[in-house]
């Protein structure tokens, strides 16, 4: 996936409100997390408007990340 803007350390100034995870996997020492959109916040600084804006696709990469611990929640049996 390819991006218009990168916006670095500013994760603080985005807002996953109703963003869906389309995809996360792990590439080599990278964690990336593609969304249907993520809210651009009015504080971002890539954020020209006076109130947020949907980004469309977009991505969160964590970088030299570390597994602490990972569980498996299994929904398929759940009923409702």
């Amino acid at each position: 996936m390819e991006y218009q803007y990168i916006s670095e350390n500013k994760i603080d100034h985005l807002s996953l409100h109703d963003s869906v995870i389309d995809k996360a996997y792990v590439n080599e020492n990278e964690l990336i997390l593609e969304f249907d959109h993520l809210d651009v916040l009015v504080t971002h600084p890539l954020n020209p408007y006076p109130v947020a804006k949907s980004s469309g696709k977009a991505a969160i990469i964590f970088e030299l990340f570390e597994m602490v611990q990972s569980i498996l929640y299994d929904t398929s049996k759940k009923k409702g």
